[in-house]
């Protein structure tokens, strides 16, 4: 909604301002690079310049000094939604990803990301860091718009996508879907690659997007960065976390001085933010909660803006604004036409970045939902300026009450209703597509063979990190999958990667593609155990089981999966169906109508 009276005016101003930093962007001649650049679980107080009396971050406060700072700005309560907002200046919900694993952080196929319509336009486009929007075809960075990528897999890390037995040293990253080892600290390592790629072509503008993986746990980092913190009296945990983000500000440092001597700072707009609120203590700010949480600890963020050529930095923005803004701001900022094909639930902040100070009355939302379905009010929170609806039932004036400390609510039953009414509003709209899975692509010439992990299953328990498939947890659970191409396909079942080689203690193993099933023997020491199908084309499910010897079983962690031609006329006995266990979903079960990537 407008500010009452001035609608027109305040409207076509903006648009005005928006049209004329876009024309003087233009008439400079090339267009602006763009470095984004995103930490991992670092919160609104982890870091010098807000406050933090222990954290040295000399390289942020400088950012911080020369940029435009959105002081009320808001991320999910989570990563992987952060990222798909992010991406694509829509609601995470909207594009399938609303929980950091589970089948559920994979960016449905069909979202236009900030990527490509910035290599469309003609940039080089990069991404080093954390992609956590799916491992997968067609869900991987590669295959979203970035022209050089180098990432971990999964989440973080040492999760279960990632490389086996990984760590924050030395790690073997995904070079463009290559696994390739990196002598140093991750951190660094990713940081020195994106300024190569920075370095690589002067005469076409580029797209740098670094989403570190730090401050994210485990807290592992070089010993002297955390030294400091522990002489200072700093709880070990906490002083590595704060080391990791000391580390990551030397980084950061590095690279803009870089850009200075590039001579293009002054040509490049770096956006800074956090993908949600802090998992190590956040300084001496007062907010309540933290990653996960509903109130402002869990999503209100740093967000800092520089780009000297057009932009006069060193001032706060107080009006709210969110993740979902950042794609059509930047698409203004570096003169770029709006993608005709996407609805933007975010707006330029443009206007607001060159001194419009009345501005939209706007609500926001964010939610964090958890394992299951999506539930309407579970871990919500409703934004405007002056207040916050928690949950749907906790009402607090964020301008007189920033640690939401005191529940309105009862004395103020309108702006509770008006809140929860627009919130139903919002929900109704974004839950459309909530009963949709993304399906992994099977058999696509783009990845094929391909490797599904248990990261990715949708079920009541996932292993989602490689401690828990060294625990050998006892779960299960399917994955969406899409048939590619019909034809003969090799399945190869394993409890750790390949490159483990780990000898399976299971028996039997069984697999049920669909109403394609496979029963097969394993024998003593073998690492993978394969089984042969006929798949047809299409959307279905793909579900495993290992047998154990004393009757127990679960799910194989990892299936690779190859096409290998067209289909094999006579079936041999491995693919006829043998009976199912007691806990397998009903194999008759028909796949969704929808195409596959719809």
């Amino acid at each position: 909604m407008l500010v009452p009276g001035f609608g027109p005016l305040i409207a076509g101003l903006a648009a005005w301002l928006v049209a004329w930093v876009c024309a003087a962007a233009h008439a400079e001649g090339q267009r602006p690079n763009l470095v984004l650049i995103m930490t991992d679980d670092q919160g609104y107080g982890d870091l010098g310049a807000h406050g933090n009396p222990v954290l040295r971050t000399p390289a942020l406060d400088r950012l911080h000094a020369e940029s435009l700072r959105l002081t009320r700005f808001h991320v999910d309560p989570t990563g992987a939604p952060t990222r798909a907002a992010v991406m694509t200046g829509r609601y995470a919900a909207r594009t399938g990803v609303w929980y950091p694993m589970m089948g559920r952080s994979l960016l449905r196929a069909g979202e236009t990301t900030v990527a490509e319509v910035f290599r469309e336009a003609g940039y080089r486009t990069g991404i080093f860091g954390k992609w956590h929007l799916g491992d997968n075809y067609p869900y991987r960075a590669m295959d979203r718009g970035f022209d050089e990528s180098l990432v971990h897999g999964g989440g973080g890390i040492g999760h279960t996508p990632d490389y086996w037995d990984n760590t924050y040293f030395d790690p073997v990253l995904l070079h463009n879907g290559t696994w390739r080892k990196y002598q140093g600290y991750c951190t660094d390592v990713f940081f020195r690659a994106a300024v190569r790629f920075i370095e690589a072509d002067r005469q076409r503008p580029f797209f740098a997007y670094l989403p570190a993986n730090v401050p994210r746990a485990p807290f592992q980092v070089p010993p002297q960065y955390a030294e400091p913190y522990l002489e200072a009296g700093v709880p070990r945990e906490l002083a590595q976390y704060y080391g990791m983000i000391a580390n990551f500000d030397e980084n950061l440092g590095r690279l803009l001085q870089r850009l200075d001597e590039l001579h293009i700072a002054d040509n490049t707009v770096v956006v800074f933010l956090i993908d949600n609120g802090t998992s190590g203590r956040a300084g001496d700010v007062v907010l309540r909660g933290g990653k996960g949480s509903p109130y402002d600890g869990g999503h209100r963020v740093p967000c800092f803006i520089r780009f000297p050529r057009r932009l006069k930095g060193g001032r706060d923005i107080p009006q709210i604004a969110a993740h979902i803004d950042l794609f059509p701001t930047l698409l203004d900022l570096c003169d770029l036409r709006y993608p005709k094909n996407v609805r933007f639930d975010g707006t330029s902040l443009v206007p607001l970045l060159v001194g419009l100070e009345d501005w939209f009355r706007r609500t926001l939302f964010v939610q964090a939902h958890g394992p299951g379905p999506p539930q309407p009010w579970r871990n919500s929170a409703v934004m405007t300026d002056q207040y916050r609806l928690v949950n749907g039932t906790e009402l607090y004036d964020i301008v007189e009450d920033p640690g939401q400390q005191r529940n309105i609510g009862p004395e103020n039953p309108e702006v509770r209703d008006r809140l929860r009414f627009e919130y139903e509003e919002w929900y109704k709209d974004v839950s459309e597509r909530f009963d949709e899975m993304n399906p992994i692509a099977l058999g696509a010439p783009q990845a094929n063979p391909t490797v599904l992990t248990g990261h990715d299953w949708h079920g009541p328990a996932v292993p989602w990190h490689q401690s828990h498939v060294r625990q050998r947890v006892a779960a299960n659970g399917y994955w969406a999958v899409a048939v590619v191409r019909a034809g003969r396909y090799r399945l190869t079942l394993r409890e750790r990667p390949a490159a483990a080689k780990f000898a399976i203690p299971a028996t039997s193993a069984r697999v049920q593609v669909g109403e394609r099933a496979g029963a097969v023997r394993i024998p003593p020491g073998a690492t993978g155990v394969p089984v042969e199908l006929d798949l047809p084309a299409g959307r279905t499910r793909l579900q495993t089981w290992l047998f154990d010897p004393d009757g127990t079983h679960r799910g194989a962690y990892f299936v690779e999966v190859a096409y290998l031609g067209p289909p094999v006329e006579a079936p041999d006995a491995a693919t006829k169906p043998s009976p199912q266990p007691a806990d397998q979903p009903d194999a008759k079960r028909r796949p969704p109508s929808r195409s596959a990537y719809d």
